[in-house]
């Protein structure tokens, strides 16, 4: 659907996890949020994040962060 491809090009913060699937987050507050709550969670089948990701211009390339820097 290429409304939902150009909301996720317009995210500039993301999170990679570790099933590889990106999420897309509008803020780096939003993203770290999004970040916490999956570390929190006790679900064993949860998602897991495994990088955190950041864009100077939307659809551009991902830029890759630890978790723990």
């Amino acid at each position: 659907d290429e409304s939902r491809q150009r909301e996720k090009d317009a995210c500039l913060w993301g999170v990679r996890c570790t099933d590889g699937d990106v999420v897309h987050e509008p803020s780096e507050a939003e993203r770290d949020a999004f970040v916490a709550r999956l570390l929190a969670d006790t679900y064993p089948h949860r998602r897991v994040p495994a990088v955190l990701l950041r864009r100077d211009v939307p659809g551009g390339e991902w830029t890759e962060s630890p978790l723990n820097s």
